[in-house]
Order: C-alpha cells, then structure tokens, then sequence
C-alpha cells in the first residue's frame, strides 16, 4: 500500500477560515474527518469544493510538510530543501511571460514540483503530456530560468498536439538556460519506444478524457526499462474520481514493490499526484 499524504489539521482549519471569509461554505462549517463528502456544515476532506480550494491555500507549509514526509521515509537526504526565493522568482517570470490557455496545476502543485525536482536533482527529465508548458516549467524549473539551482543533462517535453507543442516552445523559449531542453511533437508511446536514452525522471500527464488518462499507464510499462534504478515518476490527476478508473492498472503497478521501492499519494488539491521510485 502506497503513503498518503494529506494536509495537518493546522491547515485544513487556515482554508476553512478562508473559505467562510470568502463565503464559500457556511460561517457555522467546521471540519470533521468522519464526514459524509457533500455536506455543506461538516467540511469532509474530500469534498471536492474543499480540495478544488485547499490548493490555493497554505502552499508553503503543504510543501514542508511533503518535503518532512520524504525526509520521514528517508526518500531524501535530512539536508536536503529547496530555494523558496528562487521559486517565487521563476513563478513571477513565468506569470508574467507564459501564454496559455485553461489548466489544473494550483499553487500548491506549482512549488511541490518545484521541491521534488529541487531535491532530486535529476540530470535526464522526461515530460510527457506538457500542454502549454505550465506543469512542465515547475519540474524543470530547478534547472534553468530564475529558479536554477543546478544543471541537468538533457530535458525532454513531449505532446501530441502541435498548437500545445507551438505554444510550449514559445513560452519555454522567453526563458534563460534551456539550451539542454528539447520540445517534441510526438505520441507519447511512440516516443519512449523509440528513444535510445535513459530517464532519472518522468513526469507524466497525458489527456483529458478517461481514455486518455489510460494511456499514462501504457507509457510507464513502455519506458519503465529505460528508467534509471531509483528514478522518480509522477503521475498528475491520480486522486480525481473522474479518473479514479482510469489510473486503476497505473497505480497497481506502481505500488507494487517488485518494480518500486515506494510510491506515495499527494492528495492536497482536487487533482492530486503519485510519485513513484523505482527499484
């Protein structure tokens, strides 16, 4: 069974107090973690109102409290953190250059990728399913534009869609150091078969639909021989019950322990993630 990582009591009552200022849900509410999901005077944790807001709310303190639980597990060195000025400086360049359409990546994903990628340090990083570039630039981040803290080897960013490869490449283009990074227009299957390289970590985010959300699973199986002994893969919308079908087989493969040392559930947004390292 894979960790599960959820927020402290201390910040889900910060986005209730938040949300009753902004009238989102009645001023008499309070959080109770045995609630039904759908109630509107006890918040349960996975109501999906509650979670869509918990993202936009207490981002730092989710993100130390997610770099504590790898420490925890020993996943990562006790030293190891992430530069939150940097951080802060890439989101205010990537704010104010990207150009982009509709997406599900909240603050607090935005900085958690930022962290993993931060105390990873992978050198060979594969992206597939970027759309306009907004989840990619917070893996890569650590690595090139104002958030740099060190140099990898080579990048790669893939998707099926030309105007989203057109779009990606030109927000990724307005940034500084990414001269290592490579924008494919490519079927992400395809794509793995047939590259000869090997990954330390694979980002993975590809479609919309249920189908779609299918395939992230066919692309792990394909590339899991090119993946490196302990390489670090996310996987994006995996606590979603729209999808929750859709990452059945994904998640059983990743949470068995033959293939990965350990796989952990981030359910802190509506949206959540599973990062995932192989053996």
């Amino acid at each position: 069974m894979a960790l599960h990582f959820t927020c402290s009591r201390e910040i889900i009552e910060e986005a209730i107090k938040e949300m009753k200022n902004n009238n989102k849900i009645s001023q008499e509410a309070f959080f109770n973690p045995n609630a039904i999901d759908g109630y509107r005077k006890e918040v349960a944790y996975r109501d999906m109102d509650f979670l869509e807001y918990l993202g936009f709310c207490s981002e730092e303190k989710i993100v130390n409290s997610a770099l504590n639980i790898l420490k925890g597990n020993h996943l990562i060195s006790q030293e190891a953190s992430y530069n939150k000025e940097f951080f802060l400086e890439l989101r205010s360049e990537v704010k104010m250059k990207f150009v982009g359409d509709w997406g599900t990546i909240t603050p607090a994903l935005e900085r958690l990728l930022y962290m993993f990628s931060s105390v990873k340090r992978p050198k060979k990083i594969l992206a597939i399913g970027i759309f306009w570039g907004n989840a990619f630039i917070w893996n890569v981040g650590s690595s090139c534009g104002k958030g740099k803290v060190y140099e990898a080897n080579k990048i790669y960013g893939v998707d099926i869609d030309p105007e989203a490869v057109r779009k990606a490449k030109g927000n990724i283009n307005k940034l500084n150091g990414i001269q290592n990074i490579s924008i494919v227009e490519d079927d992400g299957v395809s794509f793995v078969k047939n590259i000869d390289a090997t990954f330390d970590y694979l980002y993975l985010d590809v479609g919309i639909s249920k189908i779609e959300k299918a395939i992230n699973y066919k692309i792990l199986k394909e590339v899991y021989s090119k993946l490196e002994h302990g390489a670090w893969i996310i996987a994006h919308d995996t606590t979603h019950p729209f999808y929750r079908e859709s990452f059945k087989k994904y998640l059983e493969f990743v949470r068995n322990k033959e293939f990965f040392s350990e796989s952990i559930c981030f359910d802190f947004d509506s949206y959540g993630l599973e990062l995932s390292i192989k053996v």
